[in-house]
């Protein structure tokens, strides 16, 4: 674990603070050129540039999102910085800079320094510099990370809004091993290993950057899956004023995802249709269009009195669970 500077009692200041994470966040700072004034000002200043500025903020708070007992705290750094910059690969922007608010109470102080640890590494596997933030006392630990990117102006912009009818629907990865590795967490059996590769996909899923670069011009609509395909499908349907139809028996998932669902005692298909985090990317594209890294898993039709139609063995399902809702 990062030592504090100077002081290691509760006397520490927060200027002190303040200047260990720049030194962390700092020593992993990129050369692209974009930042022109870093950490250490009162504002940073990113160069001037040509391209279109893409913005998102995303929330990690202690209780909602996460808890200590789930990860180490480096892990919990990353998984928050990479759950902000999948915005940014769902619009297929190239990231530039992010700012990071850290609040915490006095009592787990102690983390701070290694949450810091883990959103700088992923910032820099991103090549997404931390060019400043805040820091505050609070209740519980909270992380709000604003992510930057640009957006060639020479190409269409990406957004959940441009579904057509008769496109392909498509998904990246596999869906629903986020939220059996979480689950297989909660049960305290991560250590198992046939829950291995789904507890490291709830700890180190990625942000899918070069792939929604990749469907730039290209794609009709994109999303990131964050919340659960359903409700993320739904969105995207309701935004581009069309209906998507989900054929069930198309989703990608891991090879033992049958087996460790049932061991767990959970549904497999409720797991991949509405469990959440997944960070994948769900996007429309021409029917032609065939990537070797997505699975179609539908198609676009005409818009219904439902945005949203899910079938099984060619029966349609009720949608009861759509996924994660904060005030649900």
């Amino acid at each position: 674990m990062p030592e504090w500077p100077s002081r290691l009692q509760w006397g520490v200041s927060e200027d002190e603070l303040v200047a260990a994470l720049a030194r962390i966040f700092g020593q992993r700072a990129p050369t692209s050129g974009a930042v022109q004034l870093g950490i250490g000002d009162d504002a940073a200043v990113l160069a001037p540039s040509a391209a279109s500025a893409v913005l998102s903020v995303d929330a990690a708070i202690e209780g909602v999102h996460f808890r200590f007992e789930y990860a180490s705290p480096e892990q919990l750094g990353a998984r928050a910085f990479r759950a902000a910059a999948s915005d940014l690969a769902a619009m297929g922007a190239t990231p530039t800079a992010a700012l990071i608010s850290l609040a915490l109470p006095p009592s787990r102080r102690e983390v701070i320094l290694s949450l810091a640890e883990g959103l700088a590494d992923a910032a820099h596997a991103c090549d997404c510099p931390v060019i400043g933030g805040n820091v505050s006392r609070a209740s519980e630990v909270s992380i709000h990370t604003t992510v930057m990117g640009a957006h060639p102006p020479s190409r269409p912009l990406l957004t959940r809004a441009g579904a057509r009818v008769d496109d392909g629907v498509w998904v990246t990865g596999t869906l629903g091993a986020a939220a059996l590795g979480l689950a297989a967490i909660q049960q305290g059996r991560e250590s198992e290993d046939e829950f291995a590769r789904f507890v490291q996909r709830w700890r180190e899923g990625r942000a899918q950057l070069a792939l929604g670069r990749e469907l730039l011009g290209v794609a009709t609509a994109c999303l990131d899956v964050s919340d659960g395909l359903l409700r993320d499908a739904r969105r995207m349907a309701i935004a581009s004023g069309v209906t998507l139809a989900i054929d069930a028996d198309a989703l990608p998932l891991e090879p033992a995802h049958h087996r460790g669902a049932e061991r767990l005692a959970l549904d497999p298909l409720a797991l991949a249709l509405s469990g959440g985090e997944d960070y994948e990317l769900l996007f429309t594209a021409p029917a032609s269009f065939s990537p070797p890294w997505a699975t179609r898993i539908g198609a676009v039709h005409a818009s219904t009195n439902a945005p949203l139609e899910v079938r099984l063995a060619g029966a349609l399902l009720p949608l009861e669970h759509l996924g994660h809702d904060h005030f649900g």
